[in-house]
């Protein structure tokens, strides 16, 4: 929808923009009201004494500003929120325009500059990466005076001293008093208000900008709905292209993201190689669980690091590790013992054990030492009991990832492991 835009003192618009003067807009007393979105830059206010060459300074500005306070009474503007007109006000330090803003609100400018800007609102970053250097800054609130017009701020940008450089009023009330019930009403108003330090020579090419990230109006002209239904055989074979480009662009999303989590799944079962306690242990029951479909118990404290079953037989498993050691004797006692606690509960059962020892873990493979003794082979062999490394395990499932053994053939690996 067509929308009806003034600017005042901002010249090389667009054309689709009432472009007024400064001085046409006071000789004509421009209705602001009359438009949906009006921008008025006071930095561009010239001295009153232009306008009136023939009369005394003091006299052009008691004229000039006559026709100011006429163009932007109190009135004219309440009357242009309630129409819900987006109203710019760009200024510097020009007490003529703090007198327009005076007039629903609390003022205090401060004659200060500065470069340092923390743009809090995103839609007018572009706005204020043009303001390389500000002159003025200030702090604005309900007019106290005027109890029954109310509204809330929202700063758009601010100095490191947290004083505004630009601000956005809105949600203005306006409160009545109904005479029957001397109850107060509060009656919304919808219009905004937008105070913002000025860009200067900068300014009109910020405009654009500004009714399309703020107002979210383009001054671009749309294309016709009749032209968008007009297509030819090169517009249509392009647009083919594009779904079809967009469809392997997905692939290869969903490609690159198997790649990764398959390259982070062989990167973590490398930990087999050199990682100790409780890391070796969730490494080694993920490869059971995930991989093996073993399904083995948590480990319990103080007891057995997992159970599970397979082929009608538990499988009682120890893990255990030593940074600059093998395997000691009495961490297989450990899990022999536990093999026969359980033996004896469960007489039918068939019970088998896993002694698995991730040795000398702060070495290269090529550089450790044997991990069972030969009294750890001897009662193992009796009992029962698979020996293995974690490294060992490692060759088995990276083979198995790598497609070169099946799951069966990897079980088999472990659970027919001889001494």
């Amino acid at each position: 929808m067509q929308k009806r835009i003034l600017a005042i003192g901002i010249p090389n618009l667009p054309e689709s923009i009432n472009q007024f003067s400064w001085e046409n807009a006071l000789i004509e007393n421009v209705n602001i009201s009359d438009y949906d979105i009006v921008l008025i830059n006071f930095s561009s206010l010239p001295n009153f004494k232009e306008f009136h060459p023939e009369t005394s300074e003091n006299h052009a500005n008691y004229i000039g500003q006559r026709a100011l306070e006429k163009m932007l009474l109190k009135q004219k503007i309440l009357d242009a929120l309630n129409a819900n007109i987006q109203l710019f006000f760009f200024i510097d330090y020009d007490y003529r325009a703090f007198n327009a803003i005076t007039k629903f609100s609390t003022f205090n400018a401060f004659d200060e500059n500065g470069e340092m800007i923390n743009v809090i609102n995103s839609s007018f970053s572009s706005y204020f990466e043009k303001l390389k250097k500000w002159n003025l800054c200030f702090e604005i609130s309900p007019e106290v005076e005027l109890s029954y017009l109310n509204f809330d701020k929202e700063p758009l940008a601010q100095n490191k001293a947290k004083k505004l450089l630009g601000v956005k009023l809105h949600n203005f009330r306006m409160s009545a008093i109904v005479l029957d019930t001397n109850e107060e009403n509060r009656i919304g108003i919808p219009g905004n208000i937008f105070i913002l330090h000025t860009l200067n020579d900068e300014l009109d090419k910020e405009i654009p900008k500004i009714l399309k990230n703020v107002c979210e109006y383009s001054l671009e002209k749309e294309e016709p709905q009749w032209s968008k239904h007009i297509g030819f055989e090169k517009l249509n074979k392009i647009n083919e292209n594009i779904e079809k480009l967009k469809q392997s662009e997905i692939d290869i999303q969903i490609s690159i993201r198997n790649e990764q989590r398959a390259y982070e799944k062989l990167n973590e079962y490398k930990k087999l190689l050199w990682a100790t306690g409780h890391s070796l242990e969730d490494i080694i029951h993920l490869i059971f669980n995930q991989d093996l479909h073993f399904q083995i118990s948590k480990p319990q404290q103080g007891e057995d690091d997992g159970i599970f079953e397979f082929n009608s037989t538990t499988y009682m498993v120890e893990i255990k590790s030593g940074e600059t050691r093998s395997a000691k004797f009495d961490e297989l006692s450990k899990l022999i013992a536990r093999i026969h606690k359980l033996k004896e509960n469960i007489p039918e059962q068939k019970v088998k054990g896993i002694f698995i020892m991730n040795h000398f873990a702060n070495f290269p493979l090529s550089e450790r030492r044997a991990p069972f003794s030969s009294q750890i082979k001897d009662h193992a062999k009796i009992e029962e009991i698979i020996l293995l490394t974690s490294a060992e395990i490692y060759d088995i499932i990276i083979d198995y990832l790598h497609e070169k053994i099946s799951r069966e053939n990897a079980i088999k690996k472990i659970l027919n492991k001889k001494i």
